[in-house]
């Protein structure tokens, strides 16, 4: 069974300018892994300006929850800070959802139409 991506990272921010800079990041994200014939769940284009915090994460915790097994978790850089995501990882981890982050020059893997390699798979957090 081909799974789907579920983009993760982070969206709040100081400012709004820094908010619609880390959803561009999702967008990009999903746009990237369509072109690698990856299904991508991106909950970024499911949110509106000035939505509610709480929604969001009980809305993105209930499709993790309905779609458990079908799904891994991508983590894009920058995430730090982010109490969603850290609930969100939380939750996956509880789940058995494995954890995949964007690659860094210490931590490379190759995203392909197959999914990520297992050659260079990241490990779980």
């Amino acid at each position: 069974m081909k799974k789907t991506m579920y983009i993760c990272g982070k969206i709040s921010a100081d400012t709004r300018d820094q908010e619609i800079k880390n959803i561009y990041g999702f967008f990009r994200k999903a746009e990237e892994l369509k072109k690698l014939n990856i299904k991508a769940y991106n909950p970024a284009h499911h949110e509106i300006p000035g939505g509610d915090w709480a929604y969001y994460l009980s809305r993105d915790l209930k499709w993790m929850y309905e779609h458990r097994k079908k799904i891994m978790m991508y983590v894009l850089p920058n995430h730090e800070g982010s109490r969603g995501l850290e609930l969100e990882l939380a939750f996956a981890k509880e789940l058995g959802i494995p954890i995949y982050y964007e690659p860094t020059p210490e931590t490379q893997y190759t995203l392909t139409e197959k999914g990520i390699s297992e050659t260079n798979k990241l490990p779980k957090m």
